[in-house]
């Protein structure tokens, strides 16, 4: 292939591809289980996990290992149990900004690792 190898654009935080396809992205395991760790509550209560036995379980009240037999995780509505049109996490910071409300706890995970 001829010419540079094209790079990634950079995120323009306009908030636009987590209002379209935030909620199709659900959490990671990896960062499902450092909050339910650090007890995070407030971001657990927007994620169920769906079980290999066919249960679907409100992340909050999990302790630690229990999500372990949990096939794949999903955001919903923490008061009423459906699923979200537009991630709950999106925070509307200016004019046409919107930053991730979860980033920075996901970024010091990974740090902490």
């Amino acid at each position: 292939m001829d010419g540079p190898v094209p790079v990634d654009e950079l995120c323009e935080q306009c908030g636009l591809c987590c209002r379209i396809f935030g909620p199709g992205i659900p959490p990671i395991s990896a960062n499902v289980y450092l909050w339910i760790g650090q007890g995070l509550t407030d971001i657990l209560c927007w994620v169920v996990v769906f079980m290999e036995d066919g249960r679907t379980v409100h992340c909050p009240g999990l302790s630690f290992g229990e999500p372990g037999n949990g096939v794949s995780f999903q955001l919903c509505h923490s008061d009423n149990g459906e699923y979200v049109t537009v991630c709950p996490f999106l925070c509307h910071v200016v004019k046409e900004q919107y930053l991730c409300g979860t980033h920075i706890i996901k970024t010091r995970d990974v740090l902490h690792l």
